[in-house]
């Protein structure tokens, strides 16, 4: 299964194992600036469950909980601001 385009950022069809970030499928969005939409979200009232970590080579990826309690990720690759 295809993503997206090899020479585009992102995991590519990557599955995980269940854990416990990991007990639903998670939506992922591509963010130009992990830190501003984590401050973002904060202000807005949402849920930072798990802060910024990088992924070496990669880039760097957060959860969240929207409104309604549904775990979000987000990521921003390396290379943009």
């Amino acid at each position: 299964m295809r993503a997206g385009a090899d020479d585009e950022p992102g995991a590519n069809g990557a599955l995980l194992g269940r854990g416990e970030l990991h007990q639903n499928p998670i939506l992922i969005a591509g963010v130009e600036d992990i830190d501003d939409a984590l401050s973002l979200i904060q202000q807005s009232g949402g849920q930072i469950v798990q802060g910024k970590l990088p992924i070496p080579g990669v880039g760097w990826l957060a959860y969240v909980l929207d409104s309604e309690s549904n775990t979000i990720g987000l990521f921003q690759a390396e290379g943009t601001p």
